[in-house]
């Protein structure tokens, strides 16, 4: 079973790539960004009161206080052919996030196919653990659960990148619109989304920016016309404030995003640079991304305290 102290979550990590050069230096590595932005998430979900990892816990004017929430992760590095959570191992979680990767989740190899194997069997025998996806992992739930991640034609989306969401994408974030930092190439196609996932939100590049699964007793329970908030200003750096809908994200099951609400400038930046130098990124495109780089960014304002929310914080 999930871990049983009130106040305490306990997460898998399944880690899909490792960090290099200048992005690792100024950064550590996937668990090190990941440990930052729920810490930091968490905070803004809950700004008056102390929240914390316990790996990395906040300061606080009190020293002997204890933090209201707590979590722990455990990284699996699913890349490097570590094993992945048992059945037994699995009940300890309350939730399991896959991370990005510059791998492609249509890739034909052992770890990939074991991953998309792992993800089905979570989501059809423990509907208790929420699964979250990030980036790659959005694209590895969607191969895993009855879609398809494909090539789009080349093209990249990176830097911070105004999303439109749908009504229920708006419900969902409690924001009008979001600004995400991207960095891929292949997507799940609109068209391609698996049986019982609803889409989020679009681009221009990707029509598919982040699904959901319900759980199947709550989809006639889930509300489909767009709330009434205010307009977002997507070039700006004002933080925005969401307005959570508690009972609506968590009767979620599955949560992906297409986009990065992990990254912020100092992970996209020297990524930026290191691919456009090397020519796996095009020049034209990481010019852009580098113009926008100071953008809004509402991953831990806004995106993160949505996950939190799906796991159960309240």
């Amino acid at each position: 079973m999930p871990n049983p102290a009130r106040n305490h979550k306990s997460l898998a990590l399944i880690v899909c790539g490792k960090t290099t050069g200048k992005t690792h230096a100024e950064n550590g590595d996937y668990v090190d960004i990941y440990k930052r932005f729920l810490t930091a998430s968490l905070d803004s979900l809950k700004p008056k009161e102390q929240a914390s990892s316990l790996e990395n816990p906040n300061h606080s004017d009190n020293p002997g206080s204890q933090p209201l929430w707590q979590f722990t992760i455990d990284p699996y590095d699913v890349f490097l052919d570590q094993p992945l959570p048992i059945d037994e191992k699995l009940n300890d979680y309350d939730g399991i996030i896959i991370t990005g990767s510059p791998a492609s989740a249509y890739d034909n190899v052992p770890w990939i196919n074991n991953l998309v194997e792992f993800t089905k069997h979570v989501a059809d025998t423990r509907p208790k653990i929420k699964l979250i996806g990030i980036c790659f992992g959005h694209q590895i739930i969607a191969r895993a659960l009855g879609g398809e991640c494909v090539p789009n034609s080349g093209i990249w989306e990176v830097g911070p990148t105004p999303i439109t969401l749908t009504d229920l994408g708006k419900q969902i974030f409690g924001v009008d619109s979001i600004n995400l930092e991207e960095m891929h190439r292949d997507h799940v196609p609109a068209d391609r989304v698996p049986p019982s996932f609803e889409i989020l939100g679009s681009t221009s590049i990707s029509a598919n920016q982040g699904m959901v699964r319900f759980y199947p007793a709550s989809e006639s329970d889930v509300p489909r016309a767009a709330p009434s908030l205010p307009p977002s200003i997507t070039d700006g750096v004002e933080t925005q404030t969401p307005i959570l809908n508690l009972p609506l994200l968590q009767k979620i099951q599955i949560f992906t995003v297409q986009g990065h609400p992990e990254w912020h400038e100092k992970v996209l930046t020297p990524l930026v640079e290191e691919r456009g130098k090397s020519g796996i990124i095009d020049a034209p495109t990481a010019e852009d991304a580098m113009r926008r780089r100071f953008w809004r960014n509402d991953g831990v304002p806004v995106a993160g305290p949505v996950i939190w929310s799906i796991l159960g914080v309240e």
